[in-house]
């Protein structure tokens, strides 16, 4: 860096320094310059050349009542009596002179002879007692044994002009730091960013403006570039630079205490104020889980100690919904119950009698105020059946409890909690007796009328048994011991629903409405065809239209039977057989079955039916012939 020598030729006060700037000591070395040090005359100063310095007058003049005629030293400049090591005035005021670094030829008269300046003489050049008012260049030689060096002044350096008395006012320099306070507005839930510096003035430095530290609320003395909270409020840093970030707290909306922060320019300090406001914005609140599918709760009758599958435990069936309300929650209630008020929880537990009389516990709530956010837990118990509508199995029957959410400003939402109570209908089963003798299905029919067979002499004597008939040929009744019903198993329950009714019926399944052809022919109208005129009552008909047999379920002394007629005579095919039997066989893949059903009916009119089938009739196997 360069530098440049400055000469002090008054009395002068450093009133402001700006960059480098020395004072040469009598020793050659040198030191920095301190504000407010006093400068006499003749002082030496090294300057850097981007530095700036401001001086002030100093006058250090005796008061007026000095004694009259006595001699006084030029104010800031050093006597011209001998000097202390006994030298000659002049001699020694050109040493002072030349110690101070004050150009010799400036402020001294050259003299031939050697002669010093006149005692008390003007001039006071360079602040120099007694100097000429005549430049020149001197040379004191070496006198004796003392060593005087040649004196002469080193012109080859450009020296900046003397500051003078009247200069010295016009260089003064005041530091000029100014930083206006911000005030910035943001959206609740949005980050606001800016900087601080951006209406500072700060011309003269000596640094570049920044923020020191700041203070926000219960945050004293934060330093620059760490970040600061508020809990609720929200989370401030400012940096160095002055850039800053305000990011608030979740879903607040309120005051922002105003942040105070320091600004330097490395020597002075100024105090600017950040007002940060908030403006709420409308939220909407929600709940959320109450929108099942199929209902929030599913419960049975048959789970009731008299229901068809009792379980205390599935009797109480628990969930949980959401909700949310940013803005804060006025209230939050189910039915008439309030969960939560001015945004106060209730005590737990809290019961609620649902309209049906069951009981529904509300066993959790949270609910953060910050965010709005909260849960609640519950849990339903099924106390008693409930009448149930047709069809049979219920999955609609059931009650609803309103769950409406209302915030602080008064934005309001509902759902319903859905309960679905399934009704416990009866169960029934019907079965074969494995050890029933199906055997007692099987008759056989004997068209001969009279007393006797005739036979032929390759004939079976199988012995006769009348089963003449008026108005028929045969007929035959089975004699089952319990009647039909006894080949048949059946059990079942009415729920918890109560008593009502079981019905039992035997039927014939297996032959369509367009009928099954068979593998008998009448003697008169040909080929044979089942058919089936009712559920209880088939006929063999003839291609004459003909009924040549019939086949019921009748009821003899109160219990079902299988009743078989015959009333024309079929073909047997075999002339030379006058006892042949036939047996009825149906085509292809047909059978016959005799099928019993039974429904039982609960207390509230679910019904459920159930049966089972014994054959008849399949493939070569048949209970009916004919001889």
């Amino acid at each position: 860096m360069d530098m440049r020598t400055q000469i002090i030729d008054k009395s002068v006060v450093v009133s402001a320094i700006e960059g480098n700037v020395e004072i040469v000591l009598a020793d050659g070395s040198s030191r920095p310059l301190q504000k407010g040090e006093i400068l006499q005359p003749g002082a030496k100063l090294t300057i850097a050349d981007d530095a700036k310095l401001a001086l002030s007058p100093y006058d250090d003049t005796p008061a007026q009542n000095s004694p009259t005629g006595s001699e006084s030293v030029e104010p800031g400049q050093p006597q011209a009596g001998a000097s202390p090591e006994g030298a000659p005035s002049d001699i020694a005021a050109l040493q002072e002179s030349i110690l101070q670094g004050v150009d010799p030829t400036q402020n001294f008269e050259a003299s031939a002879a050697g002669g010093a300046p006149a005692a008390g003489g003007g001039g006071g050049i360079g602040g120099v007692a007694g100097a000429s008012g005549n430049g020149g260049f001197v040379t004191i030689d070496r006198t004796g044994d003392a060593t005087i060096a040649a004196a002469g002044f080193d012109t080859t350096y450009d020296t900046a002009a003397v500051i003078n008395a009247n200069q010295a006012e016009d260089l003064i320099l005041e530091n000029q730091l100014d930083d206006l306070g911000e005030a910035v507005v943001t959206l609740e839930d949005t980050q606001v960013s800016g900087n601080l510096l951006d209406n500072s003035t700060n011309p003269d430095g000596p640094a570049a403006a920044s923020v020191v530290s700041f203070d926000w609320g219960i945050n004293i003395g934060v330093p620059a570039g760490v970040a600061a909270t508020i809990t609720g409020v929200g989370t401030l840093i400012i940096n160095p630079d002055g850039s800053y970030t305000f990011t608030p707290a979740p879903n607040y909306d309120g005051a922002v205490p105003s942040i105070n922060y320091q600004v330097t320019d490395g020597q002075d300090t100024v105090t600017s104020t950040l007002v940060i406001s908030i403006t709420p914005v409308d939220e909407e609140v929600g709940i959320e889980g109450l929108a099942l599918e199929g209902g929030e709760v599913l419960v049975s009758d048959a789970n009731l100690a008299d229901g068809s599958t009792p379980d205390t435990v599935a009797l109480t069936q628990g969930g949980a919904f959401t909700f949310n309300a940013p803005d804060g929650v006025q209230t939050l209630a189910v039915g008439a119950i309030q969960l939560i008020s001015n945004g106060t929880v209730a005590a737990l537990p809290l019961s609620i009698e649902t309209p049906l009389g069951n009981s529904l516990q509300i066993t959790a709530i949270t609910y953060d105020p910050v965010t709005g956010n909260g849960r609640v837990s519950y849990s339903y118990t099924l106390v008693d059946n409930e009448a149930h509508q047709q069809p049979a199995f219920d999955l609609q029957l059931g009650e609803s409890l309103t769950v409406s959410l209302t915030d602080d400003d008064g934005d309001t939402t509902s759902a319903t909690l859905d309960i679905v109570i399934q009704d416990d209908v009866p169960t029934q089963s019907v079965g074969l007796v494995e050890e029933a003798n199906f055997s007692g299905l099987s008759v056989s029919l004997d068209e001969t009328v009279g007393k006797g067979d005739s036979y032929n002499g390759s004939d079976v004597n199988d012995g006769y048994i009348s089963d003449d008939v008026e108005g028929a040929l045969a007929q035959a009744t089975t004699a089952i011991t319990g009647g039909l019903l006894s080949l048949f198993t059946s059990s079942g329950s009415y729920g918890a629903d109560g008593e009502g009714s079981t019905n039992g019926s035997f039927s014939f399944v297996g032959i369509g409405e367009e009928g099954v052809a068979t593998n008998l022919s009448a003697t008169n109208g040909g080929a044979i065809t089942l058919n089936a005129v009712s559920a209880t009552e088939l006929q063999g008909v003839d291609g004459d239209g003909d009924v040549v047999f019939s086949i019921k379920i009748v009821a003899v002394d109160g219990v079902s039977q299988l009743q078989t007629t015959q009333f024309e005579a079929l073909s047997h095919g075999n002339t030379g057989l006058f006892d042949e039997s036939l047996s009825l066989l149906l085509s292809g893949q047909n059978s016959l079955g005799l099928q019993y059903s039974v429904t039982r009916v609960d207390g509230d009119g679910d019904s459920v039916t159930d049966s089972a089938t014994v054959s008849l009739v399949a493939g070569e196997r048949s209970v009916f012939s004919f001889d």
